[in-house]
């Protein structure tokens, strides 16, 4: 039987001086998520109880069994690969995770982990940004507890970053399924809260967002939970920002009038988040199964939402649309990271009124102009 490694094993072998997101010895061993997790520790972070199962260890799972500690209930087994939340590329959504398991659903679960290093999403990726190799991957075991919300902070500066959130776990929020609540945080313009932020037993969770900034010497991508039992706050993640968000648009309706000059003679106009900046024209092109083989490259992808299996339609795709999703979600932040114009959480009339008609996506405003 594979005896995972406490994380606090990995907490120790970090330097003092050690970078989220730089390369190394331990990342090609732990994974990136592993190492982005022991240095919220080294930050003071409070995470949930984590043991990691190294790449190697990882692989032999299969085979061997994995003999977990009697004190967790139920689980959430994470990806941790080679290539995962680095300081160029995310790979943000590309591996597998499973949540709330049984201790006998975790070595099923382990080699599900494993088996999506080979995916169909992360070769498409790896292909995108000449990474070469499949990626080599470790496992993150942690204790799963019920949230009653769960959200994502990326920071656009030191001081300043945003935040979105949603109700029960953040599987929603990240795979896009959702519209997020949104804070914009920005300490120069002011200390005050925005209006309705989301609150834990230890205080405002956009300020803990920017102190672990602080504390970092760098903007954060960060997810976290707040635990329905306790209210506790706690951190599941921390990696480096890969590419600049784009202005805090905000999502909206369909807009009959053609309120915009870019939206004239007739034309529609829809609101989204500016998910991934510049300016796409095309046919629109909805697609509910990313299998579809009607999918012609080069038109501009309509989805509710997206997943990793999606990646290689959005490799071909001049621009890409959501239905749903916010400016953090994983879809957003793929798209920033291989340069695909993008309008996240447009609402579900671009699936009934974008198919077939020309469309021109602005992913630094995000809107969407459904022309006739």
């Amino acid at each position: 039987m594979i005896l995972p490694t406490p994380l606090s094993f990995l907490v120790q072998e970090l330097s003092a001086g050690y970078q989220l997101g730089a390369p190394g010895n331990l990342v090609s061993r732990w994974g990136g998520k592993a190492v982005g997790l022991a240095g919220l520790v080294r930050l003071g972070a409070r995470i949930p109880a984590t043991w990691l199962l190294s790449v190697d260890a990882a692989a032999s799972v299969a085979a061997e069994g994995v003999q977990l500690p009697a004190e967790v209930g139920r689980w959430a087994v994470r990806s941790s690969a080679s290539v995962e939340d680095g300081a160029r590329f995310s790979f943000a959504g590309q591996f597998r995770t499973e949540l709330d398991l049984s201790p006998a659903e975790v070595p099923a679960a382990v080699r599900r982990v494993v088996a999506s290093a080979t995916d169909r999403g992360p070769a498409a990726y790896l292909d995108l940004t000449g990474l070469g190799a499949p990626p080599r991957m470790a496992v993150v075991l942690q204790e799963y507890q019920e949230p009653t919300a769960a959200g994502v902070w990326i920071g656009r500066s030191a001081a300043a970053g945003r935040l979105e959130w949603c109700a029960g776990p953040g599987e929603r929020l990240v795979s896009g399924a959702v519209i997020p609540a949104v804070e914009e945080w920005d300490r120069e313009a002011g200390p005050v809260a925005p209006a309705g932020a989301l609150t834990s037993s230890t205080g405002v969770v956009g300020a803990a967002c920017l102190s672990l900034q602080r504390e970092a010497g760098m903007p954060l991508d960060l997810e976290f939970a707040v635990l329905m039992a306790t209210d506790a706050l706690l951190w599941l993640q921390a990696r480096p920002v890969t590419r600049p968000l784009g202005g805090p648009a905000s999502p909206g309706r369909r807009d009959i009038r053609a309120a915009a000059e870019g939206a004239a003679n007739g034309a529609e106009l829809l609101q989204g988040f500016a998910a991934a900046g510049g300016v796409a024209r095309g046919t629109g092109a909805v697609v509910l199964d990313p299998y579809d083989g009607n999918w012609q490259p080069g038109g501009i992808l309509i989805a509710p939402t997206t997943d990793p299996a999606w990646l290689p339609l959005m490799a071909t795709a001049a621009g890409l649309v959501t239905a749903s999703g916010g400016l953090l979600c994983h879809a957003a932040i793929v798209a920033r990271e291989i340069g695909l114009p993008a309008v996240t959480g447009v609402g579900a009339d671009v699936l009934m009124i974008a198919d077939g008609r020309l469309l021109v996506v602005d992913g630094g405003a995000g809107t969407v102009t459904v022309e006739n």
